[in-house]
């Protein structure tokens, strides 16, 4: 309740002790003083007002009632009375007034704990949204750089396949070599048989040549003497024919077996020439 408030109360329980004649006045003068007494609302103006309305309030029983003295007396023990109940009824609200703002003393206290532990939260929080910023951009860093080995992996592993492909194809190139090596092999091999056969049987050909050409030589060596003896003894012409006959066919022969030789010779150069450009 405010002061105000609580003076117009005892002043209502004053005017209700008093006579009827005199509470019509009493009644208007309050109503005027509690309209300013309202609007302040302190100790010493009530104070200022609960004495100036007593004052009014016994001048004016002081000249509508005949036995004035006595009435002053009734004045003088109300004001003291009320007085005491107005002191005691300040004594209260300056109790309650000083209770009052050591509660809001504690509570501005308690606010400005709550400030200090809010301020405190605050820069809690910005530190934390500062290491989560932080956080945020190693994220990000580690992030591009696990994308970066990303791309360097997949390079790698193209150029793995490239390399494993080009692999692949260098290794059928040396098995084709391979295969072609053990081919060329074979017909070295093959075509070495076949120069030494070749070979046995050109020898054995140039042995029998020889060998005929050799009994050639003796049969005309023979046929000379022969000659030479017919001649000696004249033997007959027959005879000599027969020879000379004999002599055309040893040569025509011998001719052809020099033929043959030679193209033996020549078959003998070109196969060495396939050798040489196989090996």
């Amino acid at each position: 309740m405010g002061v105000a408030a609580t003076a117009a109360a005892a002043t209502i329980l004053f005017l209700f002790s008093l006579p009827i004649s005199s509470s019509s006045f009493c009644v208007k003068k309050q109503e005027q003083n509690l309209q300013v007494s309202l609007g302040r609302g302190e100790a010493g103006e009530l104070a200022e007002y609960s004495e100036n309305f007593v004052m009014d309030y016994w001048i004016h029983i002081s000249r509508h009632d005949k036995d004035g003295h006595n009435m002053q007396l009734a004045a003088a023990a109300a004001t003291m009375a009320f007085s005491a109940a107005f002191n005691e009824r300040l004594h209260h609200m300056d109790r309650t007034r000083i209770h009052r703002l050591s509660q809001l003393q504690a509570e501005k206290e308690l606010q400005s704990t709550k400030s200090r532990i809010l301020a405190s939260k605050l820069a809690n929080i910005r530190a934390m949204e500062q290491r989560c910023f932080l956080l945020d951009h190693k994220i990000a860093s580690h992030n591009f750089k696990i994308l970066s080995l990303k791309s360097q992996i997949e390079n790698l592993e193209l150029k793995y396949e490239s390399i494993s492909q080009e692999l692949r194809s260098l290794q059928n190139e040396v098995e084709e070599l391979e295969e072609l090596h053990m081919r060329k092999d074979s017909f070295y091999e093959a075509k070495m048989i076949e120069m030494i056969e070749f070979k046995e049987i050109a020898d054995m050909f140039v042995a029998k040549c020889q060998m005929e050409v050799q009994s050639l030589r003796n049969r005309l060596n023979e046929l000379r003497s022969s000659f030479k003896e017919s001649n000696n003894r004249n033997s007959c012409n027959s005879e000599i024919a027969a020879a000379e006959m004999r002599r055309s066919e040893l040569l025509a022969e011998k001719e052809n077996v020099c033929r043959n030789v030679a193209s033996n010779q020549q078959i003998k150069a070109k196969l060495q020439k396939q050798l040489q450009n196989i090996i």
